[in-house]
């Protein structure tokens, strides 16, 4: 099993029913034992203690629904309005035509304007406000692994890898034509179908484990124990740290990336799971 999925997720069975992620099918203790022991807990299986209809929101998204209590919660499928459509070896589909879709890093060069874009009708907000709703309902633990775990994607080799799904750079590049760079790293997202938790003959599925509801989970948390982890319990405060007189959120974080150096000094640990 990859080091991430390990890495990214740890959890304590305390007593509840188990249901399958994939299909919401409550499964037999034994079963989830099992599953377990081979290191498919939570992602094949998660634990959801009975529902009250009158107790709150829970964090993790379980209990929406009361008939089908999985249904929504954090580590399920979302549902799709129309079937995904991938290549014959699960990886990228080609265009209606048969032919290649266009090669991805020449799009976002062609489309996507570098540096400072100057717009009178829209502010930075804009795009901090995406990303930060696109934080709240889905995971980065797939951007964390071609980031710091699968990084050999544009090795030689690279391109057979299950794992892997590289990007090649156009020799024309506006950006990198003066540089060696003719590769980029990325890896397939992490599914249900690659962990063994269902059979390899369904369309894959990615995983996610933020629940899909927009509730400030990026900030919150995504579980009840993230959210305790994050909590201050004075105040209705967060943890933060006091730094030449300015408060931050605390540091520590496990997965750090430092876009810029070294004007980025701050790993902020966030309650999010990965």
């Amino acid at each position: 099993m990859d080091r991430l999925v390990l890495a990214i997720f740890t959890v304590r069975l305390v007593g509840g029913a188990y249901y399958n992620t994939f299909t919401g099918e409550v499964l037999p203790k034994d079963t989830a034992l099992q599953m377990e022991a081979m290191r498919l807990v939570p992602w094949c299986a998660i634990e959801i203690a009975d529902c009250n209809p009158h107790e709150p929101r829970r964090m993790d998204g379980s209990c929406n629904n009361l008939k089908y209590p999985s249904r929504g919660a954090q580590l399920t499928p979302y549902s799709r309005m129309l079937p995904p459509q991938y290549g014959a070896d699960g990886g990228i589909r080609p265009a209606k035509s048969g032919n290649p879709l266009p090669n991805a890093r020449a799009l976002r060069v062609a489309i996507m304007s570098d540096g400072r874009a100057a717009s009178s009708r829209f502010t930075n907000m804009v795009p901090n406000y995406n990303v930060f709703i696109t934080g709240d309902i889905t995971s980065v633990h797939d951007t964390a692994n071609y980031v710091a775990v699968t990084t050999t994607c544009c090795l030689p080799g690279g391109r057979q890898d299950p794992r892997c799904l590289p990007i090649e750079v156009p020799p024309n590049d506006v950006h990198l034509r003066r540089t060696d760079i003719r590769c980029l790293n990325l890896t397939r997202a992490i599914t249900y179908q690659r962990l063994g938790c269902v059979a390899s003959s369904i369309s894959p599925e990615r995983i996610n484990t933020a629940a899909p509801m927009l509730e400030m989970s990026i900030v919150y948390g995504h579980d009840g124990r993230g959210a305790a982890e994050g909590r201050e319990y004075a105040g209705g405060r967060l943890r933060a740290e006091l730094l030449k007189g300015r408060e931050w959120p605390p540091t520590g974080a496990g997965f750090c990336v430092n876009n810029e150096p070294p004007r980025e000094t701050r790993c902020h640990d966030s309650r999010t799971v990965l």
